[in-house]
């Protein structure tokens, strides 16, 4: 190889060694700004699952307390002649029953 052989090869050099610079920096921001987004949006979740479990707690209180359409108040305890809870009851206990676990 010549002197003027390796003067030709330099671009195409450079442009593969770029290149590589290129994906390993593309590689180390992706994962930086797949964490970021990844803690925003779980942030954005829980905010929305608190709310709505929020909701349920609140609703199932006033059931407890008010009953369901002008019935008499339903205790949390209470059930009808074959152990089931009335369906509302069921319904705003099931909104409240995935685990909390998970998030602390």
């Amino acid at each position: 190889m010549t002197d003027f052989d390796a003067i030709l090869n330099l671009e195409s050099e450079w442009e593969e060694e770029g290149r590589q610079a290129g994906e390993k920096e593309g590689k180390r921001q992706g994962v930086e700004q797949g964490r970021e987004i990844g803690i925003q949006k779980g942030r954005d979740l829980g905010h929305e699952l608190g709310y709505y479990a929020g909701c349920a707690e609140c609703w199932l209180r006033l059931y407890d307390t008010q009953g369901s359409g002008g019935e008499e108040p339903v205790p949390s305890s209470a059930a009808d002649e074959s152990g089931d809870k009335p369906k509302a009851r069921k319904v705003l206990e099931q909104g409240l029953g995935f685990d909390y676990g998970y998030c602390s």
